[in-house]
């Protein structure tokens, strides 16, 4: 599988003449992709979280029947 790697950039604020912080249309691109790459490896971390689980389940279920007695 490719991976792609992303080189980490400084995002500077800018600071306009009122005082509120702004960023350059470069800056917010940066920050979402950043932001999405966070929100991909959470979801990510989640269902392989998810998948560890069931497949305890499935184990420990299929333990369970196998010491059920047979039935005729």
């Amino acid at each position: 599988m490719k991976r792609t790697v992303f080189r980490q950039k400084k995002i500077i604020p800018e600071t306009d003449s009122d005082g509120s912080i702004a960023f350059s249309e470069e800056g917010l691109k940066r920050l979402w992709v950043l932001l999405e790459l966070a929100k991909l490896n959470t979801e990510k971390k989640y269902l392989q979280d998810e998948l560890r689980k069931r497949k305890l389940w499935r184990k420990v279920l299929l333990e369970r029947l196998n010491q059920l007695p047979e039935r005729n």
